[in-house]
Formats: C-alpha cells, sequence, structure tokens
C-alpha cells in the first residue's frame, strides 16, 4: 500500500501521562488546516508513514501543536515516538503552500527580548536547542548565557509584533546562572 503524505513537523516531547505528545511543526497555524473530520497524521517509523488516528490536538503556538493519539495512551508508549517525524495526507498540501513555511522551526524568534514576570528583562534569545527530554532556550544576558526549558510550562507568550517572550521561570533557576 502506498501512501502518498508529506512531513510537516517532529515529535519533541510528551506532555502528559496520558501519552499526549508535543509536536513542533514546519508549517504556521497547521492546526487551523487539519481537518476536523479526518484526524489522521503520520508518524514515520523506519522512513514509513504510519496513520494514527487522533482523538484530540491543541494548537498551543504558532508551530506547536498538542496531540493525543488513540493508540498511545500512556508516557511510556509515547516516549517511543520522540524525535519521529509526523506527517500529513498529501492532500493538504496545497493548503499549506498558502501558508508561510517556516525556515527553520525555531529561527522567527531568535534575537526576541526575553523578560521574566517576576526578574524583568533577561537577555536576547540567541538559540533552542534540541535535547532529548526537552527544548532549551539560550538566553544571552551580558556574555552569559541562561539556559531555559521552552515550553508552555515556562513561556507565558510570544508577542511576535514586538519581538518580545515572556516567561515565568521557576525560583532559584535563574540565580543559578548569573
Amino acid at each position: 500500500m502506498n501512501i502518498d503524505s508529506f512531513i510537516v513537523g517532529k515529535i519533541t516531547k510528551t506532555y502528559s501521562y496520558k501519552g499526549e505528545v508535543v509536536v513542533i511543526c514546519q508549517y504556521e497555524e497547521l492546526g487551523d488546516i487539519i481537518d476536523e473530520e479526518e484526524q489522521v497524521m503520520f508518524i514515520y517509523i523506519n522512513n514509513k508513514p504510519v496513520p494514527f488516528f487522533m482523538d484530540n490536538f491543541l494548537q498551543t503556538d504558532i508551530n506547536t501543536l498538542r496531540i493525543k493519539f488513540a493508540d498511545i495512551d500512556n508516557e511510556v508508549k509515547a516516549n517511543n515516538f520522540i524525535g519521529l517525524t509526523v506527517g500529513l495526507d498529501s492532500k493538504y498540501k496545497q493548503l499549506l503552500k498558502k501558508n508561510k513555511p517556516s525556515e527553520s522551526l525555531y529561527e522567527e524568534i531568535i534575537g526576541f527580548k526575553v523578560f521574566d514576570l517576576n526578574r524583568g528583562y533577561l537577555g536576547i534569545l540567541k538559540n533552542i536547542v534540541e535535547y532529548p527530554q526537552q527544548l532549551i532556550m539560550e538566553i544571552d544576558k551580558n556574555n552569559k548565557i541562561i539556559l531555559l526549558p521552552y515550553n508552555e510550562e515556562f513561556i507565558k507568550n510570544i508577542n511576535y509584533n514586538n519581538k518580545v517572550i515572556n516567561v515565568k521561570s521557576p525560583d532559584g533557576l535563574i540565580d543559578i546562572y548569573l
């Protein structure tokens, strides 16, 4: 059976004990394009697209989806999918061409100013590094690098117009770096 699909993103981490995963997408606002009726994505296992039904999905950021797949019902199973690419049926490709593809998954926010809700200005976002467990922001403050997880728990909002990222870091974490 030949499945006509194309890659749209990558599973970067688990989200909950229920087996939800976080997908960083190569296209902006992918959640607006996915057909509510179809609810099928492909996970590429050994470079072959395998269809998985979605129980639900939520677009949490311009390039980020949180997805609960029907057959992935716990965190242990979900961990096996971290690092795999995901795709859609090729019928969506035409719709995505109307949307702006990201040059890089994170390139768009590199250079943004980072502010902590409690500490104020932290510095400039220099890079986002992908580690096995999570994504990490590298923030430059006066030539010192602050490392902070890039996830929903810490990032409160991203203002693309003003090029600002607002975060709420855990108590004591920033003190380690300064």
